[in-house]
C-alpha cells in the first residue's frame, strides 16, 4: 500500500506477506471498538495473524503468542504507525472519511487518519546523534522480518486514536 506519511513523504508498506523464516504468512490486522463518554471515539488495537495458507489461522495460542513476540519484537512505534495509517487510508478507499454502517440507520463516520501528535522531545540512544533528513521524493518500502535479535524488551501491539492521557 502506498500513501503520505504526516511529513507529505510517499511511504509504501506490505500489510500482508511470507516469512521464509518462520514459514508463515503475516497479515496486519485492525480492531475497531467505540468507546462511549464524554467524548465519543474508536479505539484502534493493532494486530498480526499468522496463517500457513494465508486465509486459515494457527491454532494454537502458545505458539501463536511466541511467533508473535519473535517475529515483531524489532517492529517500534514508526512500524506500527506506518501499518496503522497505510491499513486505514486502504479502509477509506481513498476518501477523507472511513463510513461504517453500525446498524440500519446508525453509521459511524470516521476521520481517515487517527489523531496524531508531535513532541517537542524525544529519546535518543546517543544524545549526540542527528537525525537523518530524508528527500521528499524519496519512496521506502520496508523489509519485514529483518533486523537485531538481540532486543529483549517489551512492546505493545494497541494504538489508541485518542490524545494520550486523557481519561473520560
Amino acid at each position: 500500500m502506498s500513501f503520505l506519511d504526516s511529513g507529505g513523504t510517499r511511504r509504501r508498506k506490505q500489510v500482508v506477506g511470507w516469512s521464509e523464516r518462520r514459514q508463515v504468512f503475516w497479515h496486519f490486522a485492525l480492531e475497531l471498538r467505540p468507546t462511549l463518554g464524554r467524548t465519543m471515539r474508536m479505539v484502534a488495537r493493532s494486530h498480526i495473524a499468522f496463517t500457513h495458507d494465508g486465509k486459515t489461522l494457527l491454532g494454537d495460542k502458545e505458539k501463536l503468542h511466541a511467533l508473535r513476540r519473535r517475529f515483531c519484537k524489532n517492529w517500534w512505534n514508526d512500524r506500527w504507525r506506518d501499518l496503522l495509517i497505510a491499513f486505514l487510508i486502504w479502509l477509506s478507499g481513498g476518501d477523507e472519511t472511513i463510513d461504517l454502517d453500525l446498524a440500519r440507520s446508525c453509521p459511524a463516520v470516521l476521520d481517515r487518519l487517527p489523531l496524531m501528535f508531535v513532541s517537542p522531545m524525544s529519546i535518543a540512544d546517543d544524545p549526540d546523534a542527528q537525525t537523518d533528513d530524508v528527500e521528499d521524493e524519496q519512496e521506502w518500502v520496508d523489509t519485514l522480518d529483518e533486523g537485531d535479535d538481540e532486543y529483549e524488551g517489551e512492546w505493545r501491539e494497541d494504538t489508541e486514536l485518542s490524545p494520550i492521557g486523557r481519561e473520560e
